[in-house]
């Protein structure tokens, strides 16, 4: 969680929510809330995936971190975008969008109408190449017969 990566200056109000939660919930005595914020804040940038799964922990509760959690996100314009690029950097979705290049290559790759008569015209002049030649194999056939004979 750097502030090159997330901005000017990080939102720290959930840590604060967490920290009310966290107060409440494991320390049964007194502690300088400023002292704790200083040292989460420390912990948050040098092991941010120990803070992860403490909030996990916590989540898994009653309820109340997440409702938390949800009501910065609604709040905070920082929240919903960092969530908003969270969430499309896990999810996909196939567009069926062709794009002009592949009209334009598809379309190269296609044969048109003409493409196919002067093809058509081809094999035709080929078929009577052919023709050519099996009547010329067939008079040289009848004349090496008539050599033969």
């Amino acid at each position: 969680m750097s502030n090159a990566t997330y901005g000017a200056r990080p939102n720290y109000e959930w840590l604060s929510i967490f920290i009310k939660f966290f107060i409440s919930k494991f320390f049964l005595f007194t502690v300088d809330v400023e002292t704790l914020k200083r040292v989460l804040k420390d912990v948050v940038t040098s092991d941010p995936a120990f803070v992860r799964d403490i909030v996990l922990e916590a989540i898994r509760g009653d309820g109340r971190v997440i409702e938390a959690i949800i009501d910065l996100i609604a709040r905070s314009p920082e929240a919903r975008l960092r969530l908003a690029e969270a969430v499309a950097g896990v999810i996909t979705i196939p567009l069926n969008v062709a794009t002009k290049q592949d009209l334009e290559k598809l379309r190269e790759e296609m044969a048109t109408k003409e493409d196919i008569k002067r093809l058509e015209e081809r094999i035709m002049g080929l078929e009577g190449e052919v023709r050519g030649l099996k009547d010329r194999v067939a008079s040289l056939e009848v004349r090496v017969t008539n050599i033969e004979n």
